[in-house]
């Protein structure tokens, strides 16, 4: 029905494919919650970080596999973007918590952030994995599925713009409508999907993503359940353009400023290395 306009079936038939890796992702996700939860609540307690360190862990290794059960027996393919990427997974961890602390060490230094209390690094390392996995699973969905599927549709600088726009929009629609947000919603996007552009890898965007996140959580700013594991607690001063204010320094005109800069070489660079797809 649709032959005499290309364009449409296209479309459709890329709708449909985000539609089955979507389906995938979360059949495995509910599918680890069945049968891991009731073992996981048994070795601790729900809503402790050891908890959502071991649940974040079982969700990932369930939607690994249902995302390459979705390449192999429907897309027909290896999934290479999950090969092993040893190099590049350590570039884009540094890359992920430097970036973001470029953010909060300056507004540390002015007084805009003020540690106070100090809690020790206890569960750090169950911060990381929890942290680490859920960056990753979202890697495998938003660039591994929705980026990925869109780009070899409409190429990549389209794709770029209109998933950025869209988790740009997406996230105004939870945390209210507010210019700041809206910016630098879609500019971290755009960040996370330029860094698979670059790498070709869902590993890479997934742990810069988890170190990022990190980075982020050891400062104590964001009043969330997990700030009572935070190394230290702080308080946030000063104007809400600089200090990001209730949503954190992810949204603070210096982010905006940094991410720009990133985002402009690592785009550069794909494009001079023949990343893109037209």
């Amino acid at each position: 029905m649709f032959d005499k306009y290309p364009k449409v079936r296209n479309t459709l038939k890329t709708l449909l494919n985000i539609f089955i890796g979507a389906a995938a992702y979360i059949a495995a996700t509910i599918l680890a919650k069945l049968l891991l939860d009731p073992v996981i609540v048994s070795f601790v307690e729900k809503g402790t970080i050891g908890y959502y360190a071991l649940n974040g862990l079982a969700s990932l290794v369930f939607i690994v596999f249902g995302y390459l059960a979705f390449v192999k027996f429907y897309e027909k393919r290896r999934a290479v973007e999950l090969g092993f990427a040893g190099r590049n997974m350590v570039y884009g961890a540094i890359a992920g918590v430097v970036i973001i602390s470029l953010t909060t060490f300056p507004l540390f230094a002015i007084g805009y952030y003020e540690v106070i209390t100090q809690q020790g690094w206890g569960e750090m390392h169950l911060v990381f994995l929890a942290l680490a996995a859920q960056a990753i699973t979202g890697a495998i969905l938003f660039q591994g599925v929705l980026f990925r599927v869109t780009e070899q549709q409409i190429g990549t600088v389209q794709a770029l713009l209109l998933i950025s726009v869209f988790f740009g929009f997406l996230n105004i629609l939870v945390d209210g409508a507010n210019l700041m947000v809206l910016v630098s919603t879609i500019l971290i996007s755009a960040l996370w999907s330029s860094i698979y552009i670059l790498s070709r890898n869902l590993w890479v965007v997934g742990i810069s993503y988890g170190a990022w996140l990190f980075g982020v959580f050891v400062t104590g700013v964001l009043d969330e359940h997990w700030r009572s594991s935070a190394p230290v607690i702080s308080d946030v001063h000063g104007p809400a353009l600089l200090s990001g204010g209730a949503f954190g320094p992810e949204h603070s005109i210096i982010t905006v400023a940094l991410v720009s800069a990133f985002l402009s070489w690592i785009l550069k660079t794909a494009k001079n290395k023949g990343l893109f797809i037209n």
